[in-house]
C-alpha cells in the first residue's frame, strides 16, 4: 500500500517542517496538492464535481480534490493507499505497528484513521463495553510533548469509528475508496451530527462529508493515535481560504 503526502508546491516551508518532524519516512511519495486558488469553480460545477451551493474555501476545495485524486489513481491500480497531510507528526514505529493492526482487521475493512484532530471530539465504539464513547484530548500538551509522542510506544488499539474530525493520516482500501467516492460526490452542502458537539455541523471540508459515512462502513480508528495533527489555524491552507 503506497503512502502519500499531500503538500502544496507554493508552501515549501510546510514540506520542510514535515521532513524535520518525520525524518524516518523518506519512502512517502509526494502528491502536489491541487491549488484551490487556481481552480475554475464553474467548470467543476459543469463536471458534476461541485454542487452550485457548496460554500467551501478555495483551500477546502483543493484539499478535497487532492484526496479524491489519490483515491481515484489508487482505485485504478486496484490497490488501497495511506494518505498524510503535511502538518502530521508520525510515530516512528508507524509502519510496523500499522501492518500488524491491519492484518488483524476483519476481511472487507474499508478505512482506518491513524490520526485525527485532537483539539476536537472523537467518537468510537469499544467491543468490550458495546457502546459508543466520545473523547477529547489535551491537544496543547500533546503538541508540547510531540517528541515523546513521536518516539512513544503506547499500546494502540483499533476501535469501530463513528465520528472524527480531520484527515491527518489514514489508510483506505479499494472497497473504501469506491464507497467514499459514491458518498462524497458531488461535493455539496450537508450536515453531519457529531455526538461530541451534540448538534449537526455544516459541511466545511471533505472530512465532514466522510465523517457522515463512517458508521456505514467498516471504518476503524487508532486509539491512542499513531499520527498527530498540529492543526494550527494560523498556518492552515484549508480553513483560512487557501
Amino acid at each position: 500500500m503506497d503512502k502519500w503526502l499531500i503538500t502544496l508546491k507554493r508552501t515549501p516551508e510546510r514540506l520542510e517542517e514535515f521532513r524535520r518532524d518525520n525524518p524516518k519516512f523518506s519512502d512517502i511519495r509526494l502528491f502536489e496538492a491541487i491549488d484551490g486558488r487556481s481552480l475554475d469553480r464553474e467548470a467543476l460545477r459543469d463536471q458534476g464535481i461541485l454542487d452550485p451551493d457548496l460554500n467551501y474555501t478555495d483551500g477546502a476545495i483543493g484539499c478535497a480534490l487532492s484526496h479524491l485524486a489519490i483515491w481515484t489513481n489508487s482505485l485504478g491500480e486496484g490497490r488501497g493507499c495511506t494518505i498524510f497531510e503535511d502538518d502530521a507528526i508520525i510515530n516512528e514505529s508507524f509502519d510496523a505497528r500499522t501492518s500488524g493492526l491491519i492484518e488483524a482487521l476483519p476481511q472487507g475493512w474499508d478505512m482506518v484513521l491513524w490520526g485525527y484532530n485532537t483539539d476536537a471530539y472523537l467518537t468510537f465504539r469499544s467491543a468490550e463495553i458495546g457502546f459508543f464513547c466520545t473523547s477529547r484530548f489535551d491537544h496543547v500538551n500533546l503538541l508540547k510533548n510531540r517528541e515523546e509522542f513521536r518516539m512513544g510506544s503506547a499500546d494502540t488499539t483499533l476501535f469501530s469509528l463513528l465520528r472524527a474530525h480531520g484527515l491527518i493520516g489514514y489508510s483506505i482500501s479499494p472497497s473504501g475508496i469506491s464507497k467514499m467516492l459514491s458518498h462524497v460526490l458531488p461535493l455539496r452542502p450537508m450536515q453531519t451530527f457529531y455526538p461530541g458537539l451534540e448538534k449537526n455541523k455544516e459541511n466545511s471540508g471533505i472530512d465532514d462529508m466522510m465523517a457522515g459515512c463512517y458508521d456505514k462502513l467498516s471504518a476503524w480508528v487508532a486509539f491512542p493515535p499513531l499520527v498527530l495533527a498540529k492543526n494550527d489555524l494560523a498556518t492552515s491552507t484549508v480553513q483560512t481560504g487557501g
